[in-house]
C-alpha cells in the first residue's frame, strides 16, 4: 500500500446523512482520543463521480446529499480510485499529501444495521498467499487445497501422485491455458513443470484487491494496523481481532 495521507470514503446505499456523519464522527473521535496522534482522521468523503474538490479530511456534519455511487460495485470503485487519486491525482500537493488510489472504504446497507464499513486494499501477493487467505476464511476451492498441499503450505503430508495429476489437469495460468502439458504422462515430468511454474509464481507478486469489514468506531486504528502488517496477514493470522460475524472489532 502507498503512503497516502487520506482514504476515500464512498456511500453505495441509500442511507440517511446522519449515518454518514456518524461514521465521520467516529474518525474525529479517534483522533481526539489519541494523545500520541497515531490515528488521525483520514476519511475523505467522495459524493459524486464528477467531484473535483475534496475536504481532507471530511469533518462532520456534512449536509444531506445524494450519493453518485449508489449500487456501485467494488470493481467500479477500484477503477475509479485508480484513475482519480494517487500521488499525482486529484487533491494531491505533489509531495506528501494525497488521497489513496490503492485503498478505500464503503458505507453500505449493512452499515446501518451493525455500524460496520467495508475497507478495500490493494496488496501485492503471490498466488499461494491468495489461496491462504481464502482458506483462512473457509472460502478455499478444491484447487486451493491441492495447490497449498503441493506447495507444502497446508500440510506436512507429501501430495500423492493422484493429487499431482488432479492439480495438473485443472491448473491454468492467467491466459486460461493449462500450466502443464496435458500430453505428459510421467508424474515426475508433471511435477517438474509444476515446480517451474510455482517457482515463477511465488517470485512474481501482483496487485490484488482484498476486502475486510471494520467496526466503524475504531476503523481508523484498524486501517493503520492493516497499513503496517498487510491485510493478507491480518486475514490469515489475526482471527482474534474479528467477531463471529467477520467484523474486525478488537
Amino acid at each position: 500500500m502507498s503512503d497516502a495521507t487520506w482514504v476515500p470514503l464512498f456511500v453505495t446505499a441509500k442511507v440517511p446523512v446522519e449515518l454518514v456523519n456518524k461514521i465521520l464522527e467516529h474518525g474525529e473521535a479517534q483522533q481526539r482520543n489519541d494523545p500520541d496522534d497515531l490515528f488521525p482522521n483520514r476519511w475523505v468523503l467522495v459524493q459524486d463521480p464528477e467531484q473535483s474538490t475534496f475536504s481532507t479530511p471530511t469533518k462532520p456534519p456534512v449536509h444531506s446529499f445524494t450519493s453518485g455511487f449508489v449500487n456501485a460495485s467494488a470493481e467500479s470503485l477500484e477503477v475509479f480510485v485508480a484513475s482519480k487519486f494517487g500521488e499525482h491525482g486529484l487533491a494531491s500537493n505533489g509531495r506528501s499529501d494525497w488521497i489513496a488510489d490503492d485503498a478505500f472504504a464503503v458505507v453500505d446497507e449493512r452499515t446501518a444495521r451493525d455500524n460496520s464499513i467495508l475497507f478495500y486494499v490493494q496488496q501485492y501477493v503471490d498466488i499461494i498467499r491468495q489461496a491462504e487467505v481464502r482458506k483462512a476464511w473457509g472460502k478455499d476451492t478444491t484447487m486451493d487445497k491441492l495447490l497449498l498441499k503441493y506447495a507444502g503450505v497446508d500440510s506436512n503430508e507429501m501430495p500423492s501422485g493422484e493429487d499431482v495429476r488432479k492439480l495438473a489437469q485443472e491448473l491454468k495460468n492467467e491466459n486460461g491455458s493449462l500450466v502443464v502439458d496435458p500430453e505428459l504422462g510421467d508424474v515426475e515430468k508433471v511435477k517438474a513443470q509444476l515446480d517451474s511454474w510455482l517457482s515463477e509464481e511465488m517470485s512474481d507478486v501482483r496487485p490484488v484487491w482484498m476486502e475486510v469489514r471494520l467496526d466503524a468506531v475504531n476503523a481508523i486504528k484498524f486501517t493503520v494496523g492493516i497499513w503496517h502488517i498487510g491485510l493478507d496477514e491480518a486475514l490469515i493470522n489475526h482471527h482474534d481481532e474479528f467477531d463471529e460475524h467477520g467484523v474486525m472489532c478488537r
